[in-house]
């Protein structure tokens, strides 16, 4: 018999008998007997009795005095572990006690630390109470029974020391007054006490003077019997395993040596405790209503079918239809009610819907109530609770059961809820006052559904497979996801709404059966597209639509019927589901399906896109200072984010090529936050990218992003998971990451560089303004890999990935020159032989990034209208590097030209024959620079004056079969090239005057001879080294005559 049962005094037997009479009783409430015991007065008194506490009862009673000729009290036979924790927590028992509650000698053992937070909650209860009432009384009695105030007197002082108050009367102080009208008292009894207070009055026990414990003695206790005395009132209450899972009173981690740690604790645990009796007082006020229809529903479900034949999974498929049917009929009732009819009217006529949402309700609840505990499926677990039930099923792998079960259980929890706002809303009558039903109202418990053909019903079902063999691995979805009540750990649960499906063959579209549904939008956690099920009360209909066309229906054989309020869904073999919705239904499952698809098209490449990047985020937070919100403002863990490269395609005469647009960056919230929420923006295409470097939590490598949207200026905060993919991800925006077939440069040295826009026509020179210019960067050239070509050069015109890349210590300018043939034209500085301006007609692929901690609040704006303008007009870009091999990389990597010479010439003179007569006029500029450049056997000259009035540069094809003589004064070194073929350079007021394009040189319309002369032999000697031809020396007769 366990620790105590050698002190038993009586048989086994009797035990047994008495604890089968006292399970009987109710078990909503538990109460301290040792407080509220009735006194004998003809017992002798002991001055310690106080010591000895008697186990508490099991029911919340009032009991009269006790004879003596009553049977002894006989211990207790507990069988749940909460109620032996409760024991336990007291103090000590009376010799008899089948549990051992011996003091511990140990002042920090479990028990003493429970007896010491129970004394303390009491405490600061009657001290709240004595400080509403305004009188100190000297002691109080326990609320479930107190004593004449003449009784007290008679005893003696030394019985005042009693034991502690009992640590409910704090609790049931609590209650709300509202809660006792549930309460109908019982008649009268005869042997009742007629002084005994009632449980739903606490304060007037607290008015009564402190009565002592009653004495007992060690050799004959003698308590009251729990079923001596009738209860004083009778209340319908749920069965133990409904209640709400009480808090515990204490725990093993607390210390009770310090009060203040305790306060908050034990307050939130009292109102824990307070609102989980509410809940069950609305349940039971529910339950005690609806009970009334238990018998029409039992002959209603009889009549179609014998109840105890049906399975459980039947039962349960019907008690969640009908609760969630109930469910959404009430919302509605309670939604449309005027304000007046809230909850502080004293009562609310109940309309036909809410009286029909009510009866359905019932309807499951007596299924939960009387058919599933009850059925033959569970009751060979035998009499425990469902708890136990479901942890035996779990442990035999049964989780067919336990899915079951864990349904059964679920239903009874939102009952709960629901059951307290219909207390609210004053949905239920009370007393005697309920209305009948009204006719209208369905008390049917089985929805008769018509008999289809087997492949009708296989396709209906869900279990059509394309296979020829018979699929054994189809598995059934399980009910708590067919039929959700709310969210689950595997799916979000965004509404449900009864439907009306009609099933016809696209060969007989008239012939029409209508079938009652119930259609549930889910998503599951790890996905994010959203699912429709729709399913019936049997397992007639089983269809759900999702995103894999291998699972079954998808959303694309979906057809929508705006004015019709249906969805038709196309079916294997020929058939058509059309389902009609009422019009809010249909107005939130189109919007919740078509942001679910554009959300989730969104995120996959569109026309002109392709995907560079994607990662999972650590954080992501999204900052707009509109007042509507696009994106969760609080920081969003587990994003997904991709990163989209846009290209145009642009068509001329020379062919269609892909020019860059920006880039498209998107995040999508996880699929584990129930509001999937995305938000997208074009970076790099007119605007600047304005970025920063940041550090997350625990230094977590951070990512700014500011871009504007209208006139509002939104910050992106990406938190990768390392800098890895930090630094991707940003030298992708910026394009400098080559691709498997390009090739890279070094990075080239520059002392400045800066962009310019050309004046107007006429006016000569440029603007002294720069929109933009860095300081000591440096630049690299990325194009395609020469070695995968067929010619074996990189094509530097019609180029789709010919761009430069220019980097400072607070920005970078991308410049891609994807130009056509003679749209490129590069300009060389006669003064400074580093200096290089190239010239760029209007351009949309121009990018420029600037940090945003590095650069004055009013430059990306500056940088926005320099964008602008490069869309419109033309701009000019200066060059200055570091020296000039420098310069000349730089010009191979963009123009496809080496360069053999670079260097000057004294004088530069061409001799140009006067019409008709044969009289020579000689052109003649002073320092000239000149460079001889080669591309594939195509070498040209390119000539840049300083002081020329007739031009400021010209360039011409130079060929081995061209006439070079050279000759050489004292002081002059010269070359002429004989009978040159030539255009003449541009006016000084033409818009290209300082510029030559290599790729397409002007049409030679010249044949004058051109002389060079050198300061020394040695740059002579390199300039003919540089030359296609040979160079001879001239003879006499020619000379003389020219």
């Amino acid at each position: 018999m366990g620790e105590g049962g050698d002190e038993a005094e009586a048989p086994t037997k009797d035990m047994i008998a008495v604890y089968r009479t006292r399970s009987n009783s109710s078990a909503s409430t538990f109460t301290d007997r040792s407080d509220s015991s009735p006194v004998d007065e003809h017992s002798p008194s002991e001055p310690h009795s106080y010591r000895h506490g008697i186990p508490p009862s099991i029911a919340v009673q009032h009991q009269s005095p006790v004879s003596e000729q009553e049977v002894p009290w006989q211990p207790l036979l507990m069988q749940n572990s909460q109620d032996t924790d409760f024991l336990l927590s007291l103090g000590e028992s009376v010799r008899g006690s089948r549990l051992s509650l011996r003091q511990s000698s140990d002042p920090n053992s479990f028990a003493r630390r429970v007896q010491a937070k129970m004394r303390a909650e009491e405490g600061r209860a009657f001290q709240k109470h004595f400080d509403e009432e305004g009188d100190s009384p000297t002691d109080t009695t326990s609320p479930a029974q107190s004593y004449p105030t003449q009784a007290a007197s008679d005893l003696p002082k030394t019985e005042e020391k009693s034991s502690p108050p009992s640590f409910w009367s704090s609790v049931l102080s609590a209650l709300p007054d509202e809660s006792q009208h549930s309460r109908r008292p019982s008649p009268p009894s005869s042997n009742a006490t007629p002084t005994s207070a009632h449980i739903n009055n606490p304060p007037a026990s607290y008015k009564a003077p402190r009565q002592p414990s009653p004495p007992f003695s060690n050799a004959n206790p003698t308590p009251t019997h729990a079923s001596a005395t009738p209860a004083s009132y009778t209340t319908t209450r749920p069965p133990p395993y409904l209640k709400s899972p009480e808090s515990s009173t204490a725990s093993t981690q607390q210390s009770f040596q310090s009060f203040t740690e305790d306060k908050d604790s034990s307050s939130s645990k009292n109102l824990r405790n307070v609102a989980s009796m509410v809940s069950d007082t609305a349940l039971s006020d529910f339950s005690d209503y609806v009970n009334h229809f238990n018998k029409l529903f039992s002959l209603s479900a009889e009549s179609v079918k014998p109840s105890m034949e049906t399975s459980l999974s039947e039962w349960v498929r019907a008690c969640v239809w009908w609760f969630l049917k109930g469910r959404g009929e009430l919302e509605v009732s309670i939604r449309s009610r005027p304000s007046s009819s809230g909850g502080n009217s004293s009562q609310a006529s109940p309309g036909d819907q809410s009286q029909q949402a009510v009866v359905n309700l019932a309807k499951a609840w007596w299924i939960n109530q009387t058919i599933v505990p009850q059925h033959p499926e569970l009751s060979r677990f035998g009499k425990i609770s469902t708890d136990e039930m479901l942890s035996v099923a779990k442990s035999t792998g049964d989780l067919r059961i336990a899915h079951l079960i864990t349904l059964h259980q679920n239903v009874i929890r939102h009952l709960r809820g629901l059951a307290m706002s219909m207390k609210r809303h004053n949905i239920l009558p009370s007393g005697n006052d309920a209305p009948p039903l009204l006719q209208s109202v369905d008390t049917s418990v089985w929805i008769k559904y018509p008999f289809f053909a087997p492949d009708i019903s296989a396709i209906l079902s869900g279990s059509v497979s394309k296979s020829m063999l018979v699929d054994m691995s189809t598995r059934h979805p399980d009910l708590g996801d067919v039929m959700p009540m709310g969210d689950t750990s595997r799916y979000f649960c965004y509404g449900r709404m009864f439907v009306e499906a009609h099933i016809s063959s696209g060969d007989d579209a008239s012939q029409q059966i209508a079938i009652p549904c119930m259609l549930s939008i889910t998503r599951n956690r790890k996905d994010s597209h959203v699912i429709a099920t729709i399913t019936s009360q049997s397992e007639l209909v089983n269809i759900t639509i999702q995103a894999d066309k291998k699972q079954g229906p998808t959303w694309a054989d979906v057809d929508w019927h705006v004015r019709g309020c249906t969805m038709r869904l196309q079916l294997p073999r020929g058939f058509e589901l059309d389902v009609h919705f009422r019009q809010p239904d249909f107005n939130m499952i189109w919007k919740i399906v078509e942001y679910s698809r554009k959300v989730e098209a969104s995120f996959k490449p569109e026309a002109g896109e392709k995907l560079i990047f994607e990662e999972v985020l650590d954080v992501f937070q999204y900052m707009d200072p509109r007042p509507s919100k696009a994106f969760p403002p609080e920081p969003s863990p587990r994003c997904r984010i991709r990163l989209f490269e846009k290209t145009v395609k642009i068509t001329e005469g020379t062919g269609t090529r892909e020019s860059h647009r920006g880039y498209r960056f998107i995040a999508v919230t996880s699929p584990k936050v129930k509001s999937l929420t995305s938000v997208s923006h074009f970076l790099g295409n007119g605007a600047p990218v304005v970025f920063g470097y940041l550090r997350g939590d625990n230094g977590a490598p951070a990512l700014m992003l500011k871009v504007q949207d209208g006139d509002a200026l939104c910050s992106m905060i990406l938190t990768f998971s390392d800098a890895e993919h930090r630094s991707k991800m940003h030298s992708l925006l910026l394009g400098i990451i080559p691709s498997d077939d390009e090739l890279q440069t070094a990075e080239i040295p520059l002392k400045s560089f800066s962009i310019e826009q050309p004046i107007e026509k006429g006016s000569g020179g440029l603007q002294s303004k720069t929109p933009l210019k860095f300081t000591s960067p440096s630049i690299t050239v990325i194009n395609q890999n020469p070695s995968l070509t067929d010619h074996g050069y990189a094509p530097t015109i019609l180029s789709e990935r010919l761009r430069a890349f220019v980097s400072s210590n607070w920005g970078s300018v991308t410049d891609r020159i994807n130009l056509g043939p003679g749209d490129l034209r590069i300009g060389l500085d006669v003064n400074v032989q580093t200096a290089m301006t190239v010239y760029r007609p209007p351009q949309n692929d121009l990018a420029i990034a600037v940090a945003e901690n590095l650069v004055p609040k009013e430059l990306p704006d500056e940088l926005a209208s320099l964008l602008k303008t490069a869309s419109s007009k033309s701009l000019v870009r200066r060059y200055n590097f570091a020296s000039v091999q420098a310069l000349h990389t730089f010009q191979q990597a963009i123009t496809g030209f080496k360069v053999r010479f670079d260097g000057y010439s004294t004088s530069f003179a061409i001799s140009r024959r006067r019409m008709v007569v044969p009289i020579y006029k000689k052109w003649e500029a002073g320092r000239t620079r000149l460079q001889i450049i080669e591309q594939e056997k195509i070498v040209q000259l390119v000539v840049f004056f300083s002081d020329f009035s007739h031009g400021k540069c010209m360039n011409f094809v130079l060929k081995s079969t061209d006439n070079f003589e050279s000759s050489s004064r004292p002081g002059k070194y010269a070359i002429k090239l004989v009978d040159a073929k030539f255009a003449l350079p541009r006016g000084n007021d033409d818009e290209f005057a300082e510029f030559v394009c290599l790729d397409m040189p002007e049409y030679p319309g010249e044949h004058d001879d051109i002389t060079i002369y050198f300061d020394s032999e040695n740059d002579r000697f390199n300039f003919q080294s540089a030359i296609p031809g040979s160079v001879k020396s001239p003879l006499r007769a020619s000379s003389f005559k020219r």
